[in-house]
């Protein structure tokens, strides 16, 4: 996961210095299953399942927790 500090913007007090975030990386698998890749799959809704708890304990202390899914593309 990637914490960082938010930058002051030009809005002032709407984007406050001391406010954190923190982003992982789950999988849309995570949300549907996929044959053949449970352990995959069970992996990903468990970083899910950890991005969700965590933004409900640590919301109240100016922490931003949030989870990417990003699911597969097909080229042609």
């Amino acid at each position: 996961s990637i914490v960082s500090r938010l930058p002051p913007n030009e809005y002032g007090s709407s984007c406050p210095s001391s406010l954190t975030y923190q982003v992982n990386a789950a999988s849309v698998a995570g949300q549907m299953g996929v044959p053949a890749m449970s352990l995959y799959s069970a992996s990903k809704y468990a970083v899910i399942g950890l991005t969700k708890s965590a933004a409900k304990e640590n919301g109240n202390r100016n922490v931003r927790v949030n989870c990417i899914a990003p699911g597969m593309a097909v080229a042609f």
